[in-house]
């Protein structure tokens, strides 16, 4: 099975690009810079490797960016959970989709949110505010 480069690429472009110094006034420890929230966002959504992930994560702890640091952490535990655990994930995930029972729905979508898969917790919070 080939390895899929490009977030790979991404992943290595993000991390250089945060690693880089930053010169600007706002490159100071703990702050949130615009390109430190892109760098975040793309990894979230876009870096599929899990050392990847790790290496971003010392990163922003060493800017002293624990909670990103943190969520970084939990994607990368995410992306390298073994292929059985994720389909039974994404059997729950589309359980809770179809159903109707909005506590539950929240309930998950928390614990979703808690371990990091914030995309499936917020389509959760989503079909639960559908809901009566």
């Amino acid at each position: 099975m080939p390895i899929p480069l490009m977030p790979i690429v991404i992943g290595g472009l993000l991390l250089s690009a945060f690693t880089k110094k930053n010169e600007d006034n706002n490159s100071k420890q703990g702050y949130m810079t615009p390109k430190r929230q892109a760098i975040y966002e793309t990894a979230l959504s876009d870096v599929t490797d899990p050392k990847l992930l790790l290496k971003l994560a010392d990163a922003f702890e060493k800017e002293h960016l624990l909670e990103q640091a943190i969520m970084l952490r939990k994607r990368a535990w995410l992306r390298a959970l073994p292929p059985e655990v994720k389909e039974k994930r994404d059997k729950v995930f589309r359980k809770a989709m179809a159903s109707n029972k909005k506590d539950a729905i929240l309930k998950l979508a928390k614990e979703f949110h808690e371990q990091g898969a914030t995309g499936a917790a917020r389509a959760l919070y989503r079909r639960a505010d559908g809901l009566q």
